[in-house]
């Protein structure tokens, strides 16, 4: 069957992310990794392979653990090179693809056996043993390969999608860089470590002006929205804008989002691509949302990012 008329074809339904994980400069990994990474992006989906993807300045180990952390779809080439001595990066990747897998339900583990039979060397064993294993032998296999890869699609979307976006994954590298903050998808995200108060920038009836927050230990949030005021206990409200003072044309929503999730942001003119973020666990301790409105509809908002002192 020619590959353009693979079943599955993208252009019908919602591209879906997928991250190729295969040791390079070995064969028969590269090869087939190069026909599913063009033949699943002919068909209009988002796919991830290391040396197509990656630029010069990537920071590599966090870009990968951003893609892995939001694709829907690992599909990990397992050969006797990829797997010895169960270290490398595919083993490194496949137990990061469980990980969050097990936390956030996605992404979907596709594993490909190319000319080896299990049992598998004993960390891929350990990890994904238990799954259902495609069997590669040669090229001939090829267009099973894809298919399978589709059907596999298919399921995850009768199941629902995982969140899809441009990916973000927040670590320690975001505070050991002096706390930049910068904006994704019209969010300010802001690196703050508990306990220190921390100012934002919003705009005034009057013209620019500030507010402070600080996030406690156990991940509750006290703000101050003007420089004068005393810090407040404000509640988690998802979706749910409050004033902070009876008569004011200001208004606020505060949410606190679960570290464990992909969190998507959107902005609000819809100019750019969402982005999704996710985060490394063993760094964020807390997450908050905070959204600031005036009547004449003017919005800022921000992700403020917990780590412990």
């Amino acid at each position: 069957m020619p590959t353009a008329e693979l079943p599955g074809d993208a252009t019908a339904a919602k591209a879906c992310r997928i991250f190729i994980s295969y040791k390079d400069d070995t064969e028969p990994d590269t090869t087939l990794a190069s026909f599913l990474y063009k033949t699943l992006k002919q068909v209009g989906h988002d796919v991830f392979k290391a040396d197509e993807r990656m630029r010069p300045a990537d920071e590599f180990s966090e870009v990968i653990s951003g893609w892995i952390q939001s694709c829907d779809l690992f599909i990990v080439i397992l050969s006797d090179a990829s797997m010895k001595g169960g270290q490398g990066w595919v083993a490194a990747e496949t137990e990061m693809a469980l990980k969050s897998k097990n936390a956030k339900g996605h992404p979907q583990i596709v594993s490909v056996l190319a000319n080896v039979e299990p049992p598998l060397q004993m960390r891929f064993e350990a990890a994904i043993g238990h799954l259902h294993h495609f069997q590669w032998q040669n090229v001939a296999d090829n267009e099973k390969l894809v298919a399978a890869v589709l059907a596999a699609i298919a399921k995850r979307k009768r199941h629902g999608p995982a969140v899809a976006g441009r990916p973000v994954f927040i670590n320690g590298s975001h505070w050991r860089s002096g706390r930049t903050r910068e904006s994704l998808a019209g969010t300010t995200l802001v690196p703050v470590v508990a306990g220190e108060e921390t100012t934002l920038s919003v705009t005034r009836a009057s013209g620019p002006g500030s507010f402070r927050v600080r996030v406690l230990k156990g991940g509750e949030l006290e703000v101050a929205i003007w420089s004068a005021a005393q810090y407040r206990r404000v509640a988690d409200q998802p979706g749910k804008f409050v004033k902070m003072i009876e008569n004011d044309n200001h208004i606020w929503c505060f949410e606190r989002a679960k570290v464990d999730d992909a969190l998507l942001l959107q902005s609000p003119s819809g100019s750019e691509e969402p982005v999704a973020v996710s985060f490394d666990t063993a760094v964020v301790k807390a997450v908050w949302r905070i959204a600031h409105e005036r009547v004449t509809s003017h919005e800022e908002r921000f992700l403020i990012v917990v780590k412990d002192p």
